[in-house]
């Protein structure tokens, strides 16, 4: 059964669904840009992994307060203070980071070498922005240095130059991470229609890793019957 944590961060309390199985892995579950801790199949992996899962709400998400953040790498070290929280509350060794779009770079950031990272429907060209998200006007006012109030989800986030310039550098950094350091799971549906699945792939052909493509599934409705045979042995 779970049960509801509130985890204080250097950016404000997070709320959190812990389900306590004893296990020395513990699987987060990372939600994506507008997400929730009930994104995608999160809850039905609560109800059957193996392992204890702790799914959370970024702050401004869900229901943590706060201002929703943007960049990768403030969320990256509240996972890794999460992390640290579960391993000094629960004694756990190690994690099985499950991150859902924006949420599997930031699993990917926020691993250490005892961890594995499952991505779902990730994202590897971070160097591009994505398609119709942002309008050329909007784009136009970021590259002069204006900050844009735009919301996703139910989520309100500030973007400006700076969030453009992060995800650039971390292209790089990612793929470094995945070839040297992290073991990655890769996941991705046919069919989503925000992230082409050729990015999977073409990741999984990097690291020389295997990649489930999940048939006629698009970005967020990928369901735990879809996956729970491959993922069974991790989760």
């Amino acid at each position: 059964m779970e049960v509801n944590l509130i985890v204080d961060t250097s950016v404000g309390p997070v709320h959190c669904k812990y389900c306590d199985r004893k296990s020395s892995d513990v699987i987060i579950m990372i939600h994506g840009l507008g997400g929730t801790r009930n994104s995608l199949f999160y809850r039905d992996l609560a109800v059957n992994a193996t392992k204890s899962t702790c799914r959370f709400d970024f702050p401004g998400h869900g229901n943590s307060p706060g201002i929703a953040e943007i960049q990768y790498g403030k969320q990256a070290l509240l996972v890794r203070q999460l992390k640290l929280f579960l391993q000094q509350t629960y004694n756990c060794a190690s994690f099985t980071l499950v991150g859902h779009s924006k949420g599997a770079t930031v699993a990917i950031l926020a691993a250490d070498h005892r961890d594995t990272v499952i991505s779902l429907a990730g994202r590897l060209h971070l160097s591009f922005q994505p398609k119709n998200r942002y309008s050329p006007e909007q784009l136009a006012k970021i590259e002069q240095g204006e900050t844009l109030q735009m919301t996703f989800g139910r989520s309100v986030y500030f973007i400006n130059k700076d969030s453009f310039e992060e995800r650039k550098q971390l292209e790089g950094v990612v793929v470094q991470k995945v070839k040297e350091a992290v073991d990655v799971v890769i996941v991705h549906g046919s069919a989503d229609e925000v992230i082409n699945c050729e990015e999977s792939r073409e990741l999984a052909k990097m690291i020389g890793k295997d990649c489930f493509i999940v048939e006629d599934r698009g970005h967020s409705d990928i369901t735990w019957n879809d996956v729970k045979e491959y993922l069974g042995k991790w989760v």
